[in-house]
């Protein structure tokens, strides 16, 4: 959909692992403390924090737990929120930077959440891949993005969303946004079939419109083919795919 409000200066992504979750679902998200995007714009009070859907736009059932500004520390208790999917990486945004707000915070007892994340890392450092993701050729059998790992390695693929979503002719609340991320799945398959070892769907993340995943193992001198779903606010489904190609550098003869 679009940004909250434009007396609002920041958001960012929460994610939510629900993979063989629960609809509806609470949901806890620890505020990380070295988080100074964060700490250093949002009043002491907190009552300028926000939370919305995957939209955007519309705001969840919410409140602060344990809150302490000066202390950087905080959680956030989202309650009975209603799941799009029940075998995927959810998406939410919190959203602050409003002095005028009013405190939107409510009262309930939160049971057996799931876990959202923030994440803080900026894509693509740490020598982490970048796959900008676009429709394929027509006619290709094989993915054009293709990362090479040893056997040994863990390692995050970001994924770039930026091109495939649709945006706005004419801004809204000062922003183009427009086609959100809903939800997420990710899985390596090896021959057609499934290879579970080789993912990890616990630390799917997500910043604007990147989408973190992890690549796990594998033999060197085999191939497998990393697949991401991706289900937007707008309806679509999207298909993308990356080669992985794992091979083990050795001294040459």
């Amino acid at each position: 959909m679009s940004w909250y409000s434009s007396d609002f200066s920041h958001r960012a992504a929460i994610s939510v692992d629900n993979h063989g979750g629960s609809n509806p679902c609470d949901i806890e998200v620890v505020i990380p403390t070295d988080w100074p995007e964060f700490w250093d714009v949002v009043l002491s009070s907190g009552n300028d924090v926000y939370v919305t859907r995957d939209d955007g736009i519309n705001t969840v059932t919410f409140k602060l737990d344990s809150w302490n500004h000066t202390a950087k520390t905080g959680n956030i208790h989202i309650d009975n929120f209603q799941a799009a999917s029940t075998a995927a990486a959810l998406t939410l945004w919190v959203y602050w930077g409003n002095s005028s707000a009013s405190s939107a915070q409510s009262a309930f007892t939160v049971s057996s959440p799931k876990t959202g994340h923030i994440e803080t890392h900026t894509p693509g450092s740490g020598s982490s891949p970048v796959i900008s993701c676009r429709p394929e050729t027509p006619g290709a059998t094989n993915p054009r993005s293709e990362i090479s790992k040893a056997s040994t390695e863990d390692i995050f693929i970001w994924w770039d969303l930026s091109k495939v979503l649709a945006r706005r002719r004419v801004p809204y609340q000062n922003r183009r946004l427009l086609e959100e991320v809903q939800n997420v799945r990710y899985l390596v398959q090896q021959q057609g079939s499934t290879v579970s070892a080789m993912s990890d769907n616990t630390s799917i993340r997500q910043v604007g419109n990147f989408i973190r995943t992890t690549i796990k193992g594998g033999s060197s001198g085999s191939n497998a083919v990393a697949i991401l779903t991706v289900v937007t606010d707008a309806g679509r489904v999207l298909d993308f795919r990356c080669t992985i190609r794992v091979n083990d550098v050795t001294e040459p003869t």
